[in-house]
């Protein structure tokens, strides 16, 4: 069933990745895996923006901003897709998640985005690693210092009102 399913879904994300890239190379599986991890990220962004539609109320407006930064991870694996830019793909989703502590979460959300380090070292060797690592590391100090930016004022930002 596991195995079915993992043929089923590498079909359909290898099919996304980049006609350039020949199927079978370490470069292939890495673009196929980050296409994979953002339309994924991109999923939960939906449900997100989905339960704040439906309970404004009961949910933090952070979620406002976490949905949209997962959201905007289905732009940047689209545009490694269709255009081949892995390592500015690479850069413009870092960038865009190491928003998060500094948007929604504040530091301790930092352990939630760890994970992400393990796949820069998946994906470009230990270089990539440290490119996460220092880049989470920034984000968690400034959101340190300025605490998380979720305001009032800043679901005006995403409300029609």
């Amino acid at each position: 069933m596991i195995k079915k399913a993992e043929r089923i879904l590498g079909d359909a994300f290898g099919a996304l990745v980049h006609p350039s890239l020949q199927e079978g190379t370490p470069a292939f599986t890495a673009h196929r895996y980050f296409i994979g991890t953002r339309l994924a990220f991109a999923t939960c962004g939906v449900l997100a923006l989905c339960l704040f539609t439906i309970m404004p109320q009961l949910v933090s407006s952070g979620l406002h901003y976490l949905g949209v930064i997962f959201l905007f991870q289905a732009v940047v694996a689209l545009s490694v897709s269709r255009l081949g830019g892995f390592r500015a793909g690479v850069l413009l989703s870092l960038i865009s998640l190491s928003l998060i502590p500094v948007l929604a979460g504040g530091p301790a959300s930092l352990a939630l985005l760890m994970p992400l380090i393990l796949e820069g070292a998946l994906l470009q060797g230990p270089r990539g690693a440290v490119v996460y690592l220092v880049s989470f590391t920034a984000s968690a100090l400034v959101s340190f210092f300025t605490g998380p930016i979720v305001s009032p004022q800043a679901i005006t930002l995403f409300s029609a009102a």
